[in-house]
């Protein structure tokens, strides 16, 4: 019997992801998280995970035009949208659009692979439709020349070519880091719902909800909105004591697999130092320093990627309702790899459970019940 949440239980072969604590710690097929951080853009990660080898020069190019084409969404999905509360969760909204999308791209009339690919490059589309709706009422082009889904996300967000270089990368580095991460809570959801041989949209949908849960998805807002609450590194040293004592919990700490240190926090940390750029941000960033350090010697935990990716989007200037959705927008491409490698297993996931109820009991008739 395995401890609570299956920690340490293998339930399957995969091919597609390595966790391992020490070195360069993850590995997609089996190219190193530091390497593909420092060479790819997010789009060739996904061309990776989708079809198990990185893309020659023709291949990738054709990729990537392949994902621009697919970015438009249709009108009766913007009409949705629309109707879409502008108070709503806006994973809700995500999760509401990919359903739709399902009756609207049926699996069977079109691929596995096609779907999987235009949910990705839609996926900036239906945020930034439904956010400039609410917000600015500006309408949102589904067509762009930006290459990349991180400029174009920020394109869409923007509406204007406001954004910096130094934003996109970081960008770009985050839907790499938060690509695939083997059999976590969301992905294991949407293997398990694969494996009753649903559609590409359930399965996907079914892993939306588990990240929604905010003890898997909304640790980088958590994290940003912590170290909001500080208005000065002086006040970081006597909460964080007071938390430790008091049990709470401090997000954006800790892993299941990594103790000494999670490979994807230095690299998102890295990234973000071009857009600390002003009094407010240094103050900011010499408190997640701060807190860092006094979780490091007085808790023995390490950041986790959330941590500084949280403060590396609101120094980018990203309204924190976008954070988790982003999320999505990495993992996507990891879900749809694991989609298609449990539909290929044909196998369907059904574990046992360890009964802690009542012994055998004698039933009694309603009427002579105590």
């Amino acid at each position: 019997m395995s401890e609570g949440g299956m920690s340490g239980v293998v339930v399957a072969d995969s091919q597609i992801c390595k966790i391992v604590e020490a070195g360069d710690g993850l590995y997609y097929r089996g190219y190193s998280i530091t390497d593909l951080a420092a060479h790819c853009d997010f789009e060739e990660v996904v061309y990776l995970l989708l079809y198990g080898t990185l893309p020659k020069l023709d291949e990738f190019i054709a990729f990537q035009e392949e994902l621009k084409n697919l970015r438009g969404i249709p009108k009766e999905l913007k009409t949705l949208l629309a109707m879409i509360p502008a108070d709503s969760n806006m994973m809700d909204v995500l999760r509401t659009a990919y359903s739709f999308m399902g009756s609207i791209y049926p699996e069977g009339q079109y691929s596995q692979e096609w779907i999987c690919k235009k949910l990705i490059a839609c996926c900036p589309t239906i945020l930034c439709t439904w956010y400039h709706y609410h917000t600015s009422e500006c309408h949102v082009p589904s067509e762009s020349d930006d290459i990349t889904l991180a400029e174009y996300f920020f394109k869409l967000f923007k509406l204007a070519d406001t954004y910096t270089e130094s934003q996109v990368r970081m960008l770009n580095l985050s839907l790499i880091l938060y690509a695939e991460h083997e059999f976590n809570a969301s992905t294991f959801t949407a293997r398990v719902a694969s494996s009753t041989n649903t559609d590409i949209y359930s399965a996907i949908c079914a892993a939306i909800g588990a990240l929604r849960g905010n003890l898997h998805g909304g640790a980088n807002e958590a994290a940003i909105e912590f170290l909001l609450s500080f208005n000065d590194v002086n006040q970081v040293e006597s909460t964080i004591i007071n938390m430790i004592q008091n049990k709470e919990k401090i997000m954006g700490f800790g892993h299941r697999i990594y103790r000494a240190a999670d490979p994807r926090s230095a690299l998102i940390q890295e990234s973000m130092m071009p857009m600390i750029n002003t009094a407010d941000l240094e103050r900011l960033y010499q408190i997640a320093l701060k807190v860092d350090g006094m979780m490091k010697t007085q808790k023995k935990l390490c950041t986790n990627v959330d941590y500084y990716t949280g403060l590396a989007y609101y120094a980018a200037g990203i309204p924190l309702n976008f954070y988790t959705p982003l999320f999505v927008m990495g993992r996507l491409a990891g879900w749809s790899a694991h989609i298609f490698e449990q539909r290929d297993s044909k196998k369907i996931i059904r574990p046992n459970a360890n009964y802690s109820g009542s012994a055998p009991r004698q039933f009694v008739a309603m009427t002579d019940r105590d």
